[in-house]
């Protein structure tokens, strides 16, 4: 069944319609490609620790970089957190740090599937070029997790895959020869190498895009008027450590950056906030956040001061006397009887701890035109402001990615 989009979806940015659509592409290659591939545990592990390693963000001794990891992760996250099925995605570096650390290591079970089609996207980009580098794994290196199996991978190859790593970590840990080199001593294309190498914990230096003269000015401009990292890397088809680094390494850069994008979040979140108040500024301060729950968090953490001098007047949402009485009092127990059923209704279907207005009015259509004069409907009012605060008993199973 068709419903109606949550308010924050309405306004989307041109990264963030990239971004959806990356991952829709990404989920449709991987559930309805014409060439889908069946996932073992082990084996999509080792797929993420290549793709890690390929990007220098493992060290030597194996160790994930979390802190870098967790950071890249949570930049992506950020542009889908809206989404009212994605609102488990981290929102701070720590949060990050947690999931991502789960998701990174060896699997366990329980995670579910959208999780890992996130990291898929995140890390790959596409489902194809996953599938490539999954294919790519050589098979018998990692131990079945079931042993009921464990005869399906002959002696024969389990001595030649051993082979190929004593070699390997001879060519590149002791001779420290170039992956390039190891290829071709190995009869391999590089890329295979790449992945294997990853397999045995070696990490493999790549040739760094080196930014010079116009091309790095355009960069720093870029920057200057807030663009994205992820953005940046595509456009000047670096990665994003290249592009950190730059932040890093300009004086004045990284705090012009960031002023840039706090300020267009700043004019984003007033112009949301405003644009409420024009259209429902009648219907008081906690119908009017939950119409918009993201302008109004970013407001209050970090425009307080504007934010208390745009707040609908103090008589807003209350009930207003005189006018045809007798009709808005049936009107209201009419419409505040269906509120009422619809949110018994969700609170027991979704199980979601605190309940949308948005979800409210897709279920009782009439209320959406209703908002402009709660101040007639009382009653109504107040079955929205509690449902919008009650605690469903359901409320730790409700969410897609728990």
């Amino acid at each position: 069944m068709l419903r109606e989009l949550p308010p924050e979806i309405s306004r989307l940015t041109e990264v963030t319609v990239t971004n959806l659509s990356s991952l829709a592409r990404t989920t449709i290659g991987l559930v309805a490609g014409t060439n889908p591939v069946e996932l073992d545990p082990d084996y999509l592990y080792r797929a993420y620790r290549a793709e890690l390693t390929q990007r220098g963000w493992v060290t030597e001794g194996g160790s994930l970089r979390l802190s870098i990891i967790a950071a890249n992760f949570l930049e992506y996250a950020r542009l889908l957190r809206f989404i009212p099925e994605l609102v488990a995605l981290p929102s701070t570096i720590e949060e990050s740090k947690a999931q991502i650390g789960r998701l990174l290591r060896p699997m366990c079970s329980g995670t579910h599937p959208l999780r890992h089609i996130l990291i898929i996207d995140w890390l790959f980009g596409d489902a194809g070029s996953f599938i490539r580098l999954y294919r790519a794994l050589p098979r018998g290196l990692v131990p079945s997790v079931d042993d009921s199996r464990a005869d399906v991978v002959s002696t024969h190859e389990e001595d030649k895959f051993d082979a190929i790593n004593t070699k390997l970590i001879q060519l590149m840990k002791t001779e420290g020869k170039s992956a390039r080199v190891a290829a071709q001593q190995l009869g391999v294309d590089t890329a295979t190498i790449m992945v294997w190498a990853a397999n045995c914990d070696i990490e493999v230096s790549r040739r760094p895009k080196i930014l010079k003269g116009e091309r790095r000015s355009l960069l720093i401009a870029s920057l200057r008027c807030g663009m994205d990292k992820d953005i940046a890397a595509q456009t000047y088809g670096i990665s994003i450590v290249t592009v950190t680094q730059v932040l890093r390494s300009e004086i004045g850069l990284h705090e012009a950056w960031k002023q840039c994008r706090k300020e267009r979040e700043r004019t984003k979140a007033r112009e949301g906030w405003c644009m409420l108040l024009a259209e429902h500024g009648n219907i008081g301060i906690k119908l009017l956040r939950s119409l918009n729950p993201a302008a109004y968090a970013w407001l209050y953490r970090n425009d307080w001061q504007w934010l208390q001098q745009n707040l609908p007047d103090r008589g807003a949402g209350k009930c207003s006397v005189g006018g045809a009485r007798i009709a808005w009092d049936q009107r209201d127990i009419a419409l505040s009887m269906a509120v009422e059923a619809a949110a018994l209704a969700i609170s027991s279907i979704n199980g979601r701890s605190t309940i949308r207005l948005w979800q409210l009015y897709q279920q009782v259509p009439e209320l959406k035109a209703k908002l402009s004069v709660l101040d007639r409907l009382p009653l109504t009012q107040r079955v929205i402001e509690r449902a919008l605060n009650r605690r469903s008993a359901r409320s730790h199973s409700g969410d897609l990615l728990g």
